[in-house]
């Protein structure tokens, strides 16, 4: 036998295969239908006032395919449910997709006035590293509450943990704590990883 026809002929099964599991399976999804879905779902329960539900839907739908909009409608959740620092946070990785000159305006007005109502109860933590551009997650490990420095959080008081992580750089980790009003200033220099 030809090598080349019967290597040929593996190659068209194995595709005739793979397309028939895709078509005998309606609902496979990629990632970015995947998030529609999620996100849809989140609108359903928003509008059914269910925002714990809400929230779960866009957070879902941010982690399947990252977009601005999800971004956008989890600041508003959190907001729903009383979570202002996370919905202030939420604000302000929207105005990192780059958004046009009057969603930056209108998020920028969020940002004043969720900030002007945690002053009073919350610690405002700015964090920076070198070299800077480094991603900074604070209290948990996951997409949404990843920043790149620099970047100011606002913190209940008490105890809490960053960590720094930068491609070719080894990870830093900061445990600090913060009182009430207080206003904290966290540097961190990030050292490169060994050739």
């Amino acid at each position: 036998m030809n090598p080349r026809k019967d290597f040929s002929m593996r190659y068209l099964s194995v595709a005739l295969l793979i397309a028939s599991l895709f078509c005998a399976n309606p609902g496979f999804a990629g990632p970015v239908e995947r998030s529609e879905e999620l996100f849809a779902a989140g609108q359903a329960s928003a509008a059914k006032g269910d925002w714990p539900g809400a929230l779960k839907g866009f957070l879902d739908a941010y982690q399947a395919y990252p977009r601005a909009a999800y971004v956008f409608r989890i600041a508003e959740a959190y907001e729903k449910l009383g979570e202002l620092p996370r919905a202030l946070e939420a604000y302000v990785l929207f105005n990192q997709y780059d958004p046009s000159p009057e969603e930056r305006a209108r998020v920028d007005q969020e940002v004043k006035r969720l900030e002007d109502q945690l002053k009073a109860t919350y610690a405002k933590v700015f964090l920076s590293s070198s070299p800077e551009g480094a991603f900074v997650f604070v209290d948990e490990l996951s997409p949404v509450n990843r920043f790149r420095t620099p970047v100011t959080r606002w913190l209940a008081p008490g105890k809490h943990n960053a960590v720094f992580q930068m491609d070719g750089f080894l990870p830093k980790e900061v445990n600090f704590t913060v009182s009430k009003g207080e206003t904290l200033g966290l540097y961190e220099g990030l050292k490169p990883k060994e050739q």
